[in-house]
């Protein structure tokens, strides 16, 4: 998704809920390669990252942890 801040500011936000631990250490590869600043993760507690390899230290996105639900006020939270 592409959010857009009011005063103009836009951030590439992306859920990553429940995946194989291939697609995992591929897509967290990938966001270390971009290495982008305007990125939020909003990622499942729930998932094994451990497991896939991925090491969370190692990943230059803002991120947003979440269990049951995501909750808007989160994201909206890191906007500002």
């Amino acid at each position: 998704f592409r959010l857009v801040h009011p005063d103009g500011r836009t951030y590439l936000f992306e859920i990553v809920g429940y995946w194989r631990p291939e697609y995992l250490r591929k897509k967290f590869a990938q966001v270390r390669k971009a290495d982008r600043t305007d990125l939020i993760l909003a990622v499942s507690e729930r998932l094994n990252l451990e497991k896939a390899g991925v090491k969370m230290q190692d990943v230059p996105a803002n991120t947003i942890w979440f269990k049951n639900e995501l909750l808007p006020k989160a994201v909206l939270a890191l906007l500002d």
